[in-house]
């Protein structure tokens, strides 16, 4: 005797399968941030080539004067992190 159940899981298997196959990728739209620390301008260049966005690294106030040697970008590339120095404090090594 056949149980009706099989028939019922078989199409559940069957469905749970075309949802997989049937997802649609979305196209990754890839860039990367360029820096230049003598002039401290940020450029973000598109996957072809192209250029998207350019600024120069603002200053957070008049203390500070010296150009950060690196910036990092957030994995989306969405927030950009950097340190900006003061050319005149002193720097000290603690032991």
């Amino acid at each position: 005797m056949r149980t009706p159940h099989k028939p019922i899981l078989f199409l559940w298997i069957a469905l749970i399968s075309l949802l997989n196959f049937t997802s649609v990728a979305q196209p990754v739209d890839t860039s990367a941030w360029l820096y230049s620390p003598t002039t401290g301008m940020m450029q973000r260049i598109t996957r072809g080539g192209v250029l998207a966005d350019s600024f120069a690294l603002p200053m957070p106030d008049t203390t500070f004067d010296a150009l950060p040697n690196t910036v990092v970008a957030s994995p989306n590339g969405l927030t950009l992190a950097y340190v900006a120095r003061a050319t005149s404090a002193v720097n000290k090594n603690w032991c």
